[in-house]
Protein backbone atom coordinates (compact mmCIF):
# COMPACT_ATOMS: atom_id res chain seq x y z
CA UNK A 1 0.00 0.00 0.00
CA UNK A 2 2.78 2.44 0.74
CA UNK A 3 4.19 1.80 -2.93
CA UNK A 4 1.30 2.59 -4.39
CA UNK A 5 0.97 5.74 -2.56
CA UNK A 6 4.56 6.66 -3.34
CA UNK A 7 3.89 6.06 -7.07
CA UNK A 8 1.15 8.11 -7.00
CA UNK A 9 2.56 11.30 -5.52
CA UNK A 10 5.43 10.35 -7.91
CA UNK A 11 2.80 10.65 -11.00
CA UNK A 12 1.28 13.76 -9.58
CA UNK A 13 4.40 15.53 -9.27
CA UNK A 14 5.65 14.78 -12.67
CA UNK A 15 2.11 15.81 -14.01
CA UNK A 16 2.43 19.52 -12.06
CA UNK A 17 6.02 19.59 -13.04
CA UNK A 18 4.97 19.66 -17.04
CA UNK A 19 2.07 22.09 -16.18
CA UNK A 20 4.61 25.46 -16.11
CA UNK A 21 3.62 29.00 -17.27
CA UNK A 22 4.65 29.07 -20.70
CA UNK A 23 3.64 26.43 -23.83
CA UNK A 24 4.92 26.70 -27.37
CA UNK A 25 2.25 27.17 -29.74
CA UNK A 26 4.13 27.83 -32.90
CA UNK A 27 7.53 28.11 -34.50
CA UNK A 28 8.17 29.43 -37.84
CA UNK A 29 11.19 28.42 -38.84
CA UNK A 30 11.21 30.81 -42.15
CA UNK A 31 10.29 34.27 -40.16
CA UNK A 32 12.85 32.52 -37.36
CA UNK A 33 9.47 33.82 -34.80
CA UNK A 34 8.25 31.33 -31.87
CA UNK A 35 4.78 31.72 -30.43
CA UNK A 36 3.96 30.89 -26.85
CA UNK A 37 0.52 30.26 -24.80
CA UNK A 38 0.81 31.29 -21.58
CA UNK A 39 -1.33 29.35 -19.60
CA UNK A 40 -4.76 30.23 -17.92
CA UNK A 41 -4.06 33.83 -19.48
CA UNK A 42 -5.36 32.95 -23.16
CA UNK A 43 -2.56 35.11 -23.77
CA UNK A 44 -0.05 35.01 -26.49
CA UNK A 45 3.54 36.19 -26.71
CA UNK A 46 5.83 36.50 -30.45
CA UNK A 47 9.31 37.09 -30.67
CA UNK A 48 12.30 36.09 -32.86
CA UNK A 49 14.05 32.55 -31.54
CA UNK A 50 17.26 34.62 -30.15
CA UNK A 51 14.79 36.68 -27.80
CA UNK A 52 12.73 33.54 -26.63
CA UNK A 53 16.66 32.01 -26.03
CA UNK A 54 17.75 35.42 -24.02
CA UNK A 55 14.84 35.49 -21.85
CA UNK A 56 16.02 33.33 -18.65
CA UNK A 57 12.54 33.34 -17.37
CA UNK A 58 10.39 32.07 -20.58
CA UNK A 59 13.12 28.95 -20.47
CA UNK A 60 12.61 28.50 -16.81
CA UNK A 61 8.69 28.22 -16.98
CA UNK A 62 8.71 26.39 -19.93
CA UNK A 63 8.61 22.20 -19.95
CA UNK A 64 11.93 20.48 -20.86
CA UNK A 65 10.81 19.03 -23.69
CA UNK A 66 9.62 22.28 -25.29
CA UNK A 67 12.57 23.92 -23.92
CA UNK A 68 14.57 21.46 -26.07
CA UNK A 69 12.48 22.03 -29.04
CA UNK A 70 13.35 26.02 -28.57
CA UNK A 71 17.01 25.00 -28.48
CA UNK A 72 17.04 22.90 -31.15
CA UNK A 73 15.28 25.53 -33.30
CA UNK A 74 17.61 27.77 -32.32
CA UNK A 75 20.63 25.96 -32.71
CA UNK A 76 19.79 24.56 -36.35
CA UNK A 77 19.54 28.70 -37.12
CA UNK A 78 22.83 29.40 -35.39
CA UNK A 79 24.72 26.83 -37.41
CA UNK A 80 23.10 27.88 -40.60
CA UNK A 81 24.02 31.71 -39.63
CA UNK A 82 27.94 30.75 -39.48
CA UNK A 83 27.83 30.83 -43.07
CA UNK A 84 26.62 34.46 -43.36
CA UNK A 85 28.94 35.86 -40.17
CA UNK A 86 26.24 36.17 -38.09
CA UNK A 87 26.68 33.92 -35.60
CA UNK A 88 29.13 35.70 -33.28
CA UNK A 89 27.01 38.69 -33.15
CA UNK A 90 23.98 36.24 -31.83
CA UNK A 91 26.35 34.12 -29.42
CA UNK A 92 27.66 37.32 -27.72
CA UNK A 93 24.10 38.49 -27.34
CA UNK A 94 23.03 35.63 -25.38
CA UNK A 95 22.64 35.55 -21.52
CA UNK A 96 22.04 32.12 -21.11
CA UNK A 97 22.92 30.46 -18.00
CA UNK A 98 22.58 26.40 -16.97
CA UNK A 99 20.43 26.20 -14.40
CA UNK A 100 20.15 23.14 -11.61
CA UNK A 101 16.98 22.94 -9.96
CA UNK A 102 17.63 19.52 -8.22
CA UNK A 103 16.26 17.94 -11.08
CA UNK A 104 17.03 14.08 -11.75
CA UNK A 105 19.71 14.46 -14.58
CA UNK A 106 22.02 16.80 -14.63
CA UNK A 107 24.92 17.95 -17.20
CA UNK A 108 28.28 17.07 -15.56
CA UNK A 109 30.33 17.58 -19.18
CA UNK A 110 30.74 17.57 -23.05
CA UNK A 111 34.15 15.28 -24.49
CA UNK A 112 35.42 16.20 -27.40
CA UNK A 113 33.30 14.12 -29.59
CA UNK A 114 30.41 16.41 -29.01
CA UNK A 115 29.24 13.87 -26.53
CA UNK A 116 26.97 14.83 -23.52
CA UNK A 117 28.03 13.13 -20.07
CA UNK A 118 25.06 13.50 -17.19
CA UNK A 119 24.52 12.40 -14.03
CA UNK A 120 20.95 10.50 -12.41
CA UNK A 121 21.42 11.56 -9.24
CA UNK A 122 18.46 8.76 -8.28
CA UNK A 123 20.38 5.77 -9.31
CA UNK A 124 23.58 7.84 -9.07
CA UNK A 125 24.68 6.65 -12.62
CA UNK A 126 26.68 8.13 -15.08
CA UNK A 127 25.57 8.57 -19.24
CA UNK A 128 27.53 9.77 -21.81
CA UNK A 129 25.18 10.28 -24.76
CA UNK A 130 25.21 12.39 -27.84
CA UNK A 131 22.86 15.74 -27.77
CA UNK A 132 20.49 14.00 -30.58
CA UNK A 133 20.16 10.61 -28.88
CA UNK A 134 19.11 12.88 -25.78
CA UNK A 135 16.74 15.17 -27.33
CA UNK A 136 15.01 12.40 -28.92
CA UNK A 137 14.39 10.30 -25.79
CA UNK A 138 11.25 12.31 -24.42
CA UNK A 139 11.60 10.08 -21.50
CA UNK A 140 15.53 11.07 -21.07
CA UNK A 141 15.03 15.06 -21.86
CA UNK A 142 12.11 15.29 -19.31
CA UNK A 143 14.09 15.07 -16.58
CA UNK A 144 16.66 18.12 -17.22
CA UNK A 145 16.35 20.88 -15.74
CA UNK A 146 14.11 23.18 -18.87
CA UNK A 147 17.72 25.45 -19.17
CA UNK A 148 19.82 22.30 -19.20
CA UNK A 149 17.41 20.70 -22.02
CA UNK A 150 17.61 24.13 -23.88
CA UNK A 151 21.58 23.53 -24.19
CA UNK A 152 21.30 19.90 -25.16
CA UNK A 153 18.54 21.23 -27.96
CA UNK A 154 21.07 23.88 -29.02
CA UNK A 155 23.78 21.30 -29.13
CA UNK A 156 21.49 19.30 -30.96
CA UNK A 157 20.28 21.42 -33.41
CA UNK A 158 23.96 22.21 -34.55
CA UNK A 159 24.52 18.76 -34.44
CA UNK A 160 22.22 18.30 -37.13
CA UNK A 161 23.01 21.08 -39.77
CA UNK A 162 26.69 19.74 -39.22
CA UNK A 163 25.28 16.39 -40.34
CA UNK A 164 23.43 17.69 -42.94
CA UNK A 165 26.32 19.80 -44.59
CA UNK A 166 28.29 16.45 -44.46
CA UNK A 167 25.65 14.75 -45.94
CA UNK A 168 25.74 17.06 -48.71
CA UNK A 169 29.34 17.34 -49.48
CA UNK A 170 30.51 13.27 -48.79
CA UNK A 171 27.53 11.21 -49.85
CA UNK A 172 27.83 10.21 -46.43
CA UNK A 173 24.86 9.02 -44.25
CA UNK A 174 25.87 10.46 -40.94
CA UNK A 175 22.33 12.24 -40.21
CA UNK A 176 20.70 8.70 -40.35
CA UNK A 177 23.63 6.82 -38.34
CA UNK A 178 22.68 9.92 -35.60
CA UNK A 179 19.21 9.72 -35.79
CA UNK A 180 18.79 6.32 -35.56
CA UNK A 181 20.58 5.79 -32.27
CA UNK A 182 18.92 5.01 -29.14
CA UNK A 183 19.41 6.49 -25.51
CA UNK A 184 21.03 3.71 -23.15
CA UNK A 185 18.59 1.67 -21.05
CA UNK A 186 17.65 2.59 -17.97
CA UNK A 187 15.92 0.27 -14.89
CA UNK A 188 12.94 1.67 -13.66
CA UNK A 189 12.27 1.59 -10.35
Amino acid sequence: MVKIVKVFFQKIKILLSELRGYRIAEINTQTQEVVFHIRNKGVFLRCSLSEAIAINTIINDLTPWDACLLGGYFGRVLRTSVKKGIALKKAKSMSFLLKDNGSQYKIVFQNRDGKIGYIDRKQKREFLEHPVTIANAQHVISKFDPSQACYIGILAGISIEKSIQVDERTGQHTLDNIMNKRSTLRIIE
